[in-house]
């Protein structure tokens, strides 16, 4: 076979997060399509290759001849009937899936997904990660078809959802990738006259260091603001709150095309959500948190619990649940008390928007800390030569 071009180059790198458990709103890696505008009919074949810092969960293929993203049944063109796919896995071996025009396919559960409708394909063995998809279209294109290859990369940001008339690839990094470094994935197009090489690129966003402040207790004098006193017998929280965001899943999107085919654009419930894959913040991984408890103070448990600390999540996190932590408690140098909770080895993970929390009582028999009564020796008020009231012992008003 001769072929008249050849074409090799990258995609300058986009930067994302390490998703090492994969994500349930399927964020796009990115996608790639043919300018169909030739006159000669070509059949095109494309090649995508991935390393093991990336973990790609699906491929969705192109509609044909949609005319907008709120087009009905009618408007759909089946001229490109289907796709045949060929993934590669891991351990050396491939599978074969034939699919429809629109449909996305996930290899590593077998999961087919016709605009709302699921069937089980072909699927890898547990445990073997996709090294390679190699997709033919049924019919030939009229294609002077290679010029805009890539999309989604432009000004170093992610694509934020499928597009209806590209290969969509979806995916992710993975635990592995490591900051500093940049991953590509070869995408290579070709066909009778024609071979396009290129390598999409992309680096690993530097998670932003978690805030972390105090949170709760008394208010010191502000202005004009009176401070918060407490009698012996109340209770108040102190503890910790982490800032920074907790990353959503976008609203409006239209992962699986579905809508573009009932005429309900992004609204259809099927539609799974987008992801914008924007720099996260990291997380403390297994903390230990300490409490040095103020004089005269004692913990207690919260109202309706058993624990006299309480760990509150963000309404947006899936997964609040805290595993119990160790707790002691020490001395410190100034004899004051010290609660310790310890989450090493839990897998805990302080991320944005929590609390970490400590019920306190004031002891019933406290007192004002400058309180007369505590000193150890009677005094008395005296006004010495016309000045000011101050308090004196025995001893000093002898002299």
């Amino acid at each position: 076979m001769i072929r008249s071009k050849v074409k090799v180059g990258d995609i300058d790198p986009v930067k994302r997060p390490i998703l090492a458990n994969g994500d349930s709103s399927a964020p796009v890696l990115y996608a790639v399509g043919l300018l169909a505008n030739g006159l000669t009919e070509f059949t095109p074949t494309y090649h995508f290759e991935f390393p093991e810092e990336i973990t790609t969960i699906g491929i969705t293929l192109p509609l044909n001849n949609v005319t907008d993203d709120h087009a009905d049944f009618k408007s759909y063109n089946p001229a490109q009937s289907g796709y045949t796919v060929v993934v590669t896995g891991s351990d050396g071996t491939k599978i074969t899936q034939r699919l429809q025009a629109g449909e996305n396919y996930d290899p590593l559960t077998g999961q087919i997904d016709h605009f709302g409708e699921f069937r089980t394909g072909k699927k890898l063995a547990a445990g073997v990660r996709i090294v390679a998809y190699d997709v033919t279209p049924d019919a030939k294109y009229y294609a002077n078809a290679y010029q805009n290859s890539i999309n989604g990369t432009t000004n170093r940001e992610a694509l934020n959802d499928i597009n209806s008339g590209l290969i969509n690839i979806l995916g992710h990094l993975n635990s592995k990738a490591q900051l500093g470094q940049t991953y590509k994935s070869k995408i290579q197009v070709e066909s009778e006259n024609k071979r396009l090489t290129t390598n999409f690129q992309v680096e690993v966003s530097e998670p932003l260091k978690l805030p972390v402040q105090g949170y709760g207790g008394p208010e010191s004098y502000l202005g004009n603001k009176e401070p918060t006193t407490y009698k012996p017998g109340d209770t108040f929280t102190l503890g910790l709150e982490t800032l920074g965001t907790v990353s959503k899943s976008g609203t409006g999107k239209n992962l699986d095309a579905g809508g573009v085919l009932t005429g309900k654009g992004n609204k259809t419930t099927t539609d799974l959500p987008g992801h914008a894959l924007a720099v996260e913040y990291g997380t403390i991984k297994e903390p230990i948190v300490y409490l040095t408890l103020p004089d005269q103070t004692t913990l207690t448990n919260f109202k309706n619990s058993d624990q006299f600390y309480q760990v509150t999540f963000d309404k947006n996190d899936k997964n609040q649940v805290a595993p119990q932590p160790k707790t002691t408690q020490k001395q410190n140098a100034d004899g004051k008390t010290v609660m310790v909770l310890d989450w090493t080895g839990t897998g805990f993970e302080l991320k944005p928007k929590m609390r970490v929390l400590f019920n306190l009582q004031v002891v019933s028999d406290a007192v004002n800390g400058f309180d007369t009564g505590l000193s150890k020796q009677d005094l008395y008020v005296y006004k010495k030569n016309g000045g000011e009231s101050d308090l004196y012992t025995a001893d000093q008003l002898k002299n």
